[in-house]
């Protein structure tokens, strides 16, 4: 039997980081650094790459929920590189820098993978097929490109509960721009009104989902923003503790 949340809905949307997943282990954060230092910035010392390279993803990633567009790998290396001092950069940012840590980013997801935000998601995400729903996901993207998610979400179990994903790197906008929305629509043929987006950010997942007409589920305790919340995916399905 489906929750009051599913009524009506024949297809759940998700959000990936802090929804159904969160980051694995620090030290490839400090790792990237150590390879944006060497290709950019030889003698420059890798904790304030690192400082730099979190700073950039924070305001990039405020920038995507505002705004919807998207700051991927290679915007977010070259608002390293404006930061960095002159006189300790590289003349210029070449393509095969990209591409080298366009490789890493690929390799290093794998080497430490993404946890559970809840331990219990995969049983939560069959129970959902078994209630003859399809399921989806919408990610923005930072460093790393959709297209390496993949393998991971493989890797870790989720991909095969998923009928659809979307990435804004390869959509070219990012939540809450409605297009990223709209796409899921044209995929599956529905209507906004038969699919439910569920995420964690205010912005980018409950409003975006709003505006481009679909239902959505804020993930989220937080009793001062305007939004229809759970407090956890295991919700959805009713049997949570």
């Amino acid at each position: 039997m489906r929750t009051e949340y599913l009524e009506n809905i024949d297809l759940v949307s998700f959000d990936v980081w802090k929804t159904l997943i969160v980051p694995g282990p620090e030290e490839h954060g400090i790792k990237r650094a150590e390879l944006i230092r060497d290709l950019l910035a030889p003698t420059e010392n890798v904790h304030f790459v690192h400082e730099l390279s979190v700073r950039v993803s924070r305001e990039q990633d405020a920038l995507m929920d505002s705004t919807g567009v998207q700051y991927g790998l290679t915007e977010r290396i070259r608002g390293i590189y404006d930061l960095l001092p002159r006189e300790k950069r590289v003349p210029t940012i070449t393509d095969q820098v990209i591409e080298l840590l366009d490789s890493y980013q690929a390799g290093v997801i794998r080497q430490y993978p993404p946890k559970f935000l809840e331990k219990d998601l995969l049983d939560t995400l069959s129970q959902l097929r078994g209630q003859g729903l399809s399921l989806a996901l919408i990610s923005n993207t930072g460093y790393l490109a959709g297209r390496h998610m993949l393998p991971v979400l493989k890797d870790i179990g989720i991909l095969e509960y998923l009928e659809y994903t979307l990435f804004s790197d390869e959509v070219g906008v990012a939540k809450p721009n409605h297009k990223i929305f709209d796409a899921l629509k044209g995929k599956s043929g529905l209507e906004g009104q038969r699919i439910v987006h569920v995420g964690d950010n205010y912005l980018a997942d409950y409003r975006g989902a709003i505006s481009a007409g679909l239902k959505s589920l804020h993930l989220s305790r937080n009793t001062t923003e305007d939004s229809v919340k759970i407090p956890n995916l295991r919700t959805l399905v009713g049997n949570w503790v």
